[in-house]
């Protein structure tokens, strides 16, 4: 009989601890908490994260524009070039001659490109219309006098070549260089202008 109530308390005692086991919650990790201001405040934070991204992206290609426009490498040299001629004057007894190349043949196996060049004159409130010169073909030079191209003319010029890899020269003298003469080489300019082009 003792035998048997010892066998019975075990029991009781063997079930009520399992009953315990099974009753017990595993420990759990808090609950997150969440944004102050909820899903809508979250999603409005990653929204400006990304903001923020594109923004730094665009300044980042905006600076490696502008280095290359300062450093004379423009965005568009492979198809263009922009030549600024900053004295051109055919008045007082004096011519200016105009020379453009198409330097695009060469021994570096560069690819040959013909186009033509817009010549826009700058002088004051009235200016010349722009002169665009027929097809200027690798290898070659185009030539003309500021008295031919624009009678009367003094000022400043801007070249744009359909064309990379453009070269020229300007030379000012009195008619006839007999007294009075100078050269001198454009400057390469981009589109948009940047200082100190």
């Amino acid at each position: 009989m003792k035998a048997t109530k010892r066998s019975i308390l075990v029991g009781f005692a063997l079930v009520g601890m399992a009953a315990t086991v099974a009753v017990s919650p595993a420990a759990a990790a808090p609950p997150a908490t969440p944004p102050a201001g909820g899903v809508p405040q979250l999603e409005e934070q990653v929204l400006q994260n990304v903001q923020d991204l594109q923004t730094t992206v665009n300044n980042q290609q905006n600076a490696q524009g502008l280095l290359q426009q300062l450093s004379g490498h423009c965005t568009d040299a492979a198809t263009k070039t922009r030549l600024l001629f900053t004295f051109v004057t055919n008045i007082q007894g004096f011519d200016t001659g105009l020379a453009i190349s198409n330097t695009t043949s060469d021994p570096f196996g560069t690819t040959h490109a013909a186009g033509t060049c817009t010549l826009s004159f700058f002088g004051g409130a009235n200016n010349p219309a722009p002169v665009t010169t027929a097809s200027i073909a690798a290898g070659t030079t185009f030539t003309t006098l500021a008295s031919s191209t624009v009678p009367g003319f003094s000022g400043y010029m801007i070249a744009t070549c359909d064309f990379p890899f453009a070269h020229g020269f300007a030379f000012i003298s009195d008619v006839g260089a007999r007294n009075l003469a100078m050269g001198y080489l454009p400057t390469n300019v981009c589109s948009p202008r940047v200082a100190p082009q």
